[in-house]
Parts: C-alpha cells; structure tokens; sequence
C-alpha cells in the first residue's frame, strides 16, 4: 500500500523529503538489515539465540 497526499499540501512536502533523503546504497541497507535482525534476536530471545548468536557473526 503507498500512501499519497494532496499535491502541494505540508504532507506531500515531507513525503517528498523523505523520499530524496532516505536513498540507501544496497550495502547500507544490508548493515540496516543484518542490525535490525540482530536486534530483534537479542532483545525477543535473550537466553536462547540471543546466547547461541555470536553479536558479531
């Protein structure tokens, strides 16, 4: 689903700034991709794979 707001109107404004700012390289969103992923391992499951997941793997 893509949101769209009125042309010309303060939300379209931001859109539009977030669109321009928020390109990331593809290695970029791998790091994004490969923290977020162990974030949710460490913080979700703290004394299982949180333990057996080497932070720095």
């Amino acid at each position: 689903m893509t949101l769209a707001a009125p042309a010309g109107s303060a939300l379209a404004f931001l859109f539009d700034i977030v669109a321009t700012s928020a390109r990331l390289t593809l290695e970029e969103e791998r790091d994004v991709a490969q923290t977020a992923a162990a974030d949710h391992v460490y913080t979700v499951y703290p004394n299982t794979l949180g333990q057996a997941v080497d932070h720095d793997a």
